[in-house]
C-alpha cells in the first residue's frame, strides 16, 4: 500500500478535486503563504487549506487528470511556491515530469540554491517553467503588503531567473486595488519593462461576500453581488472588482513603453509559452 494509501502522516485531504479549465489546470502548493497581503481573498480555509496538505496527494491528484486534457499547470494560487521552498523542491520535478508547461505565481525572492534549482527544472523539460510576478503597489507596498518582499527585490528576482537560466516572467498587476494611486502601476511598469519581464497582465480584485479582505479599506463594495468564480476548483463566491477605464489607462501607457499588455492569464500564458518555445 503506497503512503498516500495508508494515509501516512494523517496530512489534509485536498477540499476540492482538480478540474481543467480552458486547457489549464490549477494547482496548489499546499502550503499556508507567509506573506498576508492585507487583501487576500484566499486565506479562508476554502481555497487556502488551513492545515498542510501531503504534497504526495497533490501530485496525486495531477497524475490522475488525462494527459490530453490539459496544456499548462498554473502553481500557487493558494499560498507562494516561491516562499514554499522545501515544498517546491517536492512537487516541482513531478510538475514537469508531465511535460506540460508549468507557470509558478509568486511574490517571492529566491536564493542561488533555489534559482539553480529552477533552471535544472526549466532544462528538464521542453516546455519549459514560466513565473507570474505578482505585485500591486510601490510605494504604498509596506503597509499593504508588509511582510512581503519588497516589490524591487520581486521584480529583480525574476529578472536574474530570466539571465540566469533563461525563465521567462510577467508582471501580474493582480489585483488592482482601488487605493492604489497610477502612479504607482506605472512604475512598475517601467520597473518591469527595463529589467526583461515579458509582457504585463491584469485582473480583477476579489472581494469576500462579508468584505473582510478589505474592511482595511474606506472603500465599499456592497453594490457588486458575489457571484461563483470559475477558475477556482473549489466553490467559491466573490465580489468581482474590475475598472476597465483604468486598465485601458494601464494599457495605454504600456504600449507607450513598446511593453506587452494583457487582460486575461490565457493571452499571457501564450506569450511566455512562445517565450520558452524560442
Amino acid at each position: 500500500m503506497s503512503p498516500i494509501d495508508a494515509g501516512i502522516g494523517q496530512r489534509q485531504e485536498l477540499p476540492y478535486v482538480l478540474s481543467v479549465r480552458e486547457r489549464r489546470v490549477l494547482v496548489p502548493i499546499a502550503r499556508s503563504c507567509p506573506f498576508g497581503c492585507r487583501y487576500c481573498y484566499a486565506d479562508d480555509g476554502v481555497i487556502a487549506p488551513n492545515d498542510d496538505v501531503d504534497i504526495e496527494r497533490v501530485a496525486a491528484e495531477v497524475d490522475r487528470l488525462p494527459d490530453d486534457s490539459y496544456d499548462v499547470i498554473q502553481l500557487g494560487y493558494d499560498g507562494d511556491p516561491i516562499a514554499s521552498a522545501k515544498a517546491l523542491r517536492r512537487l516541482l520535478p513531478r510538475l514537469v515530469a508531465t511535460g506540460k508547461h508549468v507557470n509558478i505565481s509568486t511574490k517571492g525572492t529566491a536564493s542561488p540554491s533555489l534559482r539553480s534549482f529552477l533552471g535544472e527544472m526549466h532544462r528538464s523539460t521542453p516546455l519549459g517553467i514560466s513565473l507570474n510576478v505578482s505585485v500591486t503597489c510601490w510605494d504604498s507596498a509596506p503597509e499593504i503588503e508588509p511582510r512581503t518582499p519588497t516589490p524591487a527585490r520581486r521584480l529583480r528576482t525574476a529578472s536574474t531567473l530570466n539571465a540566469e537560466h533563461g525563465i521567462p516572467f510577467v508582471l501580474s498587476l493582480r489585483p488592482l486595488l482601488p487605493s492604489v494611486h497610477d502612479s504607482e502601476l506605472f512604475t512598475l511598469l517601467d520597473h518591469a519593462s527595463d529589467n526583461g519581464a515579458a509582457a504585463a497582465v491584469t485582473g480583477p480584485l476579489y472581494v469576500l461576500p462579508d468584505g473582510s479582505n478589505m474592511a482595511w479599506t474606506k472603500e465599499k463594495f456592497d453594490n457588486v453581488p458575489p457571484t461563483r468564480v470559475t477558475w477556482s476548483p473549489a466553490p467559491v463566491h466573490y465580489r468581482r472588482i474590475e475598472d476597465s477605464a483604468r486598465i485601458d489607462r494601464l494599457r495605454v501607457y504600456a504600449e507607450s513603453l513598446g511593453f506587452p499588455f494583457h487582460r486575461t492569464n490565457e493571452a499571457a500564458l501564450q506569450q511566455l509559452m512562445a517565450r520558452t518555445h524560442g
